[in-house]
């Protein structure tokens, strides 16, 4: 089901970065920089320890990770 919720947002905020509530399933705040975001979130005055914050992959895309 996660990945359901994951779907959504990199079809809305795709290549952004975004602050959400645990689940997920309300963005709090989102923009193209890490600054933006916060900074967006100070005008809403909302604490960013409150938040999850992350960044969306564009919708489409596929990223591999290695570990060393």
């Amino acid at each position: 089901m996660k990945t359901d919720m994951y779907l959504k947002l990199q079809r809305k905020f795709g290549g952004k970065w975004v602050a959400t509530n645990k689940s997920g399933d309300e963005v709090f705040s989102q923009g193209s920089s890490i600054d933006q975001l916060f900074n967006n979130l100070k005008k809403k005055q909302i604490s960013p320890q409150k938040t999850v914050i992350g960044y969306v992959e564009k919708y489409g895309q596929l990223s591999a990770y290695s570990s060393i």
